[in-house]
C-alpha cells in the first residue's frame, strides 16, 4: 500500500507482521508495535481531516488502527467475531 502524501510503502505479511519503506522499497522497517498477531491479511489507509489512519486486519480476526504511520497500533473493539 502506498501513502501518496508521504510516498511511504506499507506491506503486511503472513507470519512476519507489518513493514514500512520510506525509500521506494529498498529497505524496510518493522512497524507492528501493538499488533498481537503477525498474520496480516489486509492493510488499508484512510485520509481524515486529522491525518492519515492505517488499518490492519489479522488472522485470527482482529482489527487494528494506527494514527502515527504504523509506529504504534491499537486494537479496535468489535472483533474477534467468535464462532465465525
Amino acid at each position: 500500500m502506498l501513502d501518496p502524501a508521504t510516498g511511504n510503502l506499507f506491506a503486511g505479511t503472513h507470519k512476519d507482521g507489518i513493514y514500512m519503506s520510506s525509500d521506494g522499497g529498498r529497505t524496510w522497517d518493522e512497524r507492528d508495535t501493538g499488533v498481537a498477531y503477525k498474520d496480516i491479511y489486509t492493510l488499508h489507509a484512510a485520509q481524515y481531516p486529522e491525518g492519515l489512519r492505517l488499518y490492519a486486519g489479522t488472522e485470527p480476526a482482529y482489527l487494528y488502527a494506527s494514527d502515527d504511520l504504523g509506529m504504534t497500533w491499537e486494537e479496535l473493539p468489535g472483533l474477534p467475531l467468535g464462532g465465525c
